[in-house]
């Protein structure tokens, strides 16, 4: 392909943690080799909505490129640099793994430098929750964006105004916004064209649904309290082409929980035990999912399921009530005490109002007793909802306050403690171990 014919060029990057945090000298070892290995790895593949976006582009009669880690991997970031110099009419920059700004900056000076003429669009959680991120853009999608971003093209192809695109408005900061869709924004979903994004992985994203059904106090998701599924044989299919004509040999379903309809689940299950396709897969569900519908996690691992990743957050009725999270321990324990074969990686938070250095010990104490061989444990990050939440009923969240995400305090702990614990707290699982448990 001609580069100085490109309509879009769409780009990804992700922020890497310190992987030595809270980990034992083995472990900090172990994972700074497998960050070296992604370091100069291309065949990851990049973040399913890229590859979304560039395939109702592409379906659309636009012509567009991919590139993931465009700062990490050496040889993407020469592919980037040299399609940059083809002058792409605009760069879109996905945010979804991205929480600084300054590696937004980073990407937007490359882009500058080498394709000043070039439009750039951000889209992406980062971009939609940081007012600094927007600015270094010209314009922002908020929402699913692949009408969005295929509408303001065609009117960027014909020289018009980006404002006469319906949906586009100003921010409180001066840029410009254009807002996608909450959920599907028609009957027909087109399947990620992997094709286009020049990797060999076998691991390949799928989506069963977008929103939550859920209204979790520290959740960040815009399109909460309503999940929308595809019908169960739309995302077989899908499944199936991945690995029919993509080689896909791992699929990681995305959506917020996958298990959260039981309809959807008996359906799609069933489908997978009778297709005879030799794949494994992962998923989010939800802990009390699996108390809902007895026998689940024995029907996953049966249909191939190898990780279901759950997002308990706490085992402190008290803190479960302030999150929102509809259940409490009891739920917990017999949900850990039934997983049928099935394995899983359980997330906690550190931090949230409530809880205290006395409560993280016995949630060590408790991961120790079942067990877990994989569990997440990061201190806490406010949304500004909750922020306005505490602001509304400041005695309920224990006084919370604020400016930033990364920024609080409250009656009973703040961000710096919360660091400290949850770094204490993953030393403590990973002690003595090459392999961590704790993450």
């Amino acid at each position: 392909m001609n580069t100085r014919d490109l309509d879009i060029l769409l780009v990804n990057e992700e922020d890497y943690p310190d992987p030595g945090a809270g980990y034992s000298a083995l472990a900090y070892i172990r994972t700074a080799m497998i960050r070296a290995t992604r370091y100069l790895d291309a065949t990851m593949p990049p973040r399913m909505g890229l590859v979304l976006l560039a395939t109702y582009a592409m379906n659309a009669g636009l012509k567009v490129a991919v590139v993931n880690n465009v700062l990490s991997s050496p040889l993407r970031r020469l592919r980037f640099r040299r399609l940059l110099r083809g002058g792409p009419l605009a760069v879109g920059i996905s945010t979804v793994m991205i929480s600084d700004p300054k590696t937004v900056k980073r990407i937007v000076s490359v882009i500058r430098r080498h394709s000043p003429g070039s439009i750039i669009i951000l889209g992406g959680y980062g971009a939609s929750h940081s007012p600094a991120m927007r600015k270094l853009a010209d314009i922002t999608v908020l929402g699913y964006g692949e009408y969005a971003l295929v509408r303001l093209l065609s009117e960027l192809k014909k020289g018009r105004d980006p404002n006469s695109v319906p949906g586009m408005e100003n921010d409180a900061d001066g840029g410009r916004i254009l807002r996608g869709g909450a959920y599907y924004e028609d009957g027909k979903i087109l399947f990620p064209d992997w094709g286009i994004s020049n990797s060999f992985s076998k691991l390949l994203p799928v989506e069963g649904s977008r929103g939550c059904k859920y209204n979790c106090a520290f959740c960040t998701t815009s399109n909460r309290k309503r999940q929308v599924f595809r019908p169960p044989s739309e995302v077989f299919a899908e499944v199936a082409n991945n690995i029919r004509v993509h080689g896909a040999r791992h699929i990681d379903f995305v959506d917020s929980s996958f298990t959260s309809d039981p309809d959807f689940t008996t359906e799609f299950l069933g489908l997978l035990r009778g297709s005879g396709l030799k794949f494994s897969w992962t998923c989010f569900s939800r802990v009390d999912d699996f108390t809902r519908q007895p026998g689940l996690p024995g029907r996953m691992a049966e249909a191939g399921c190898a990780l279901s990743y759950l997002g308990v957050e706490s085992i402190h009725d008290d803190i479960l009530d302030r999150m929102r999270k509809g259940y409490h321990r009891q739920i917990i324990e017999r949900s850990l005490s039934s997983l049928e074969g099935l394995n899983v990686f359980v997330n906690f938070i550190i931090g949230f109002p409530g809880d205290t250095e006395a409560k993280v010990k016995e949630t060590v104490d408790f991961i120790e007793r079942y067990s877990l061989k994989q569990v997440s444990i990061a201190p806490l990050y406010v949304p500004a909802g909750l922020f306005e939440e505490a602001r509304l009923d400041p005695g309920k969240f224990c006084h919370l306050r604020g400016e930033a995400d990364n920024a609080w305090e409250h009656d009973t702990m703040d961000r710096a403690r919360a660091v400290a614990l949850a770094g204490w707290a993953r030393r403590r699982l990973n002690r003595r171990r090459f392999f961590p448990v704790a993450y």
